[in-house]
Order: C-alpha cells, then sequence, then structure tokens
C-alpha cells in the first residue's frame, strides 16, 4: 500500500490493535486508577520503550528475528511467568500492594525508585508480550515496503493514542474510587493477569505439540 492510504491503514492497525484488550493496555489503566497519571505516564514510557525495540528491529530488517518460532516461545516462556508473578503480587501479597498504593506518598529517593521499577516492569511486559511480538512481526511488515521511517513514526502515534486516553480517563475516574474500590481493581487485574500468563504457557505447548 502506498502514499495517503498506506499511510492511513498503518494508523488503523496501530489504533485498533493497540485498543485490543492485553497485558500492556491492563497495566497502565490499573496504574492511572490506583496510582494516578504520573505513574500511569511512566508505564506508558516503558511500553512506548518496547515499541521502539520492535520498530527498530524492523527498521534494521530484522523482522525475521521477531518471526522466528524459538523467539516467540522464549518470549512467551518469560511473559508467562512474569504475568504469573505479577497475579501473585496483586492476589496473594498485601504488603506489596499497600506499598505500591501509596507510592506518592514516599520520600522523594524511594519515589523514584519506584517509578523506575514500575518502568521496566511496563518495559518488561511490553517486550514479552506475544500479541506485540506477532503484532509487529506479522501484520505490521506487509506495510513497511516503502517510506518505512515515516510509517514508524504514524504507527507510533496511533499505538499511542489509545494509552493516552486510557490514562486520562482512569486519573478522571480516579477521584470517584473508594480504597475498596482500588482493592477489587487489583483482585481484577490478578485474575485477567493470571488469565493472559496461562494463555501464553497454552500457546507453548500449542506450538511444540500441534
Amino acid at each position: 500500500m502506498h502514499g495517503t492510504f498506506g499511510l492511513l491503514g498503518i494508523f488503523v492497525i496501530g489504533f485498533v490493535g493497540a485498543l485490543t484488550p492485553g497485558p500492556d493496555i491492563l497495566l497502565v489503566l490499573r496504574t492511572s486508577l490506583c496510582l494516578g497519571m504520573r505513574a500511569a505516564f511512566v508505564a506508558f514510557l516503558g511500553i512506548a520503550s518496547g515499541w521502539v525495540v520492535f520498530m527498530g528491529a524492523l527498521y534494521l530488517g530484522l523482522s525475521y528475528v521477531l518471526g522466528n518460532v524459538f523467539v516467540q516461545i522464549a518470549l512467551m516462556f518469560v511473559g508467562g511467568v512474569y504475568l504469573a508473578y505479577l497475579a501473585y503480587v496483586l492476589l496473594v501479597n498485601v504488603d506489596y500492594k499497600g506499598a505500591i498504593t501509596q507510592i506518592n506518598q514516599r520520600p522523594q529517593d524511594k519515589d523514584f525508585r519506584a517509578l523506575l521499577g514500575l518502568y521496566f516492569k511496563a518495559l518488561g511486559i511490553n517486550l514479552s508480550n506475544p500479541k506485540a511480538l506477532l503484532f509487529f512481526a506479522t501484520i505490521i511488515v506487509p506495510f513497511m515496503e516503502v517510506d518505512l521511517g515515516e510509517r514508524i513514526m504514524v504507527l507510533f502515534c496511533a499505538l499511542s493514542l489509545p494509552f493516552l486516553g486510557v490514562i486520562v480517563l482512569g486519573n478522571v475516574l480516579r477521584a470517584y474510587l473508594t480504597q475498596k474500590m482500588f482493592m477489587w481493581i487489583d483482585r481484577l487485574c490478578g485474575v485477567l493477569f493470571a488469565f493472559f500468563g496461562a494463555y501464553l504457557f497454552y500457546a507453548i505447548w500449542h506450538i511444540l505439540y500441534s
């Protein structure tokens, strides 16, 4: 696809792909609801950094690496383990939940470390997310035949808009939530992270034994 139609196609695919439910956008929504806009934006930066890695691979012509089945299995395994850990943290480890929900009340140095940890958590989730991997390796590659730099910028903007919208929406809704609602948000997110992690292990089993 060339010209304006090609750019429009990239934008629509990126925008819809970002809206598709997954651990990335769930993490940003949960962070915005429970920790506020600043922390949610840090989580978004971590996820966006993962996009930069994938887009860099496309720009350098390394799409075949992203499409390698062994690379996909390795990332799925890491992602499954990490999502299971996050589910455990949100569902079982009460002390940790209490710590992260008080992020804005910490001293500045600890606050910075907490935000840095959140950044790397989001980066790890994105890089090990098979949805992101397959999205860049299979769906996006056919649209990157010409004007690669321009199309990568359009794709980045398209991916960013839904996340920024979720950050704003979560921050608005946050004012109406009670502490008990925060607890149930953590539990719901924990269950969903566990589901996504289990799905990754199922996907690995399906690849190996199908």
